[in-house]
């Protein structure tokens, strides 16, 4: 009977968190190429293709907390309005949603104009 064989190490480039350290050594490459199972040939050179950025220009990150409720909501409506709408993912439906917002509040309290960017404090 023979043992069970150890499963290989994960590969740190796959974890998001680990992307950002510093490059492998020809060593270190050479070893991780071995618990993977990864054939290292001549042509490897270790770099990989460039990622499709997706994300719109100019734009930044925040944080949405919604309640499960609202979240199902949210998901149901896109599934069935899209063939009225176009709105594929949670992210469009949310700038569509925030855009609209802000649109009607302008209408409402500021006789449609945008309102100007709030000053950014200066730094000590």
């Amino acid at each position: 009977m023979t043992a069970i064989p150890k499963p290989p190490l994960p590969d740190p480039d796959r974890n998001p968190f680990g992307r950002n350290r510093t490059p492998k050594t020809g060593l270190e490459q050479q070893e991780n190429d071995s618990h993977t199972g990864h054939m290292a040939t001549g042509a490897d050179t270790g770099a990989k293709p460039p990622r499709r950025n997706r994300r719109p220009a100019d734009t930044r990150d925040i944080l949405l907390s919604l309640t499960t409720e609202l979240a199902d909501r949210m998901e149901s409506v896109i599934a069935y309005a899209l063939p009225h709408t176009g709105v594929r993912t949670q992210q469009d439906f949310i700038r569509r949603a925030i855009a609209q917002a802000c649109a009607d509040l302008e209408d409402r309290y500021n006789d449609g104009d945008s309102w100007p960017a709030i000053p950014k404090p200066e730094p000590l």
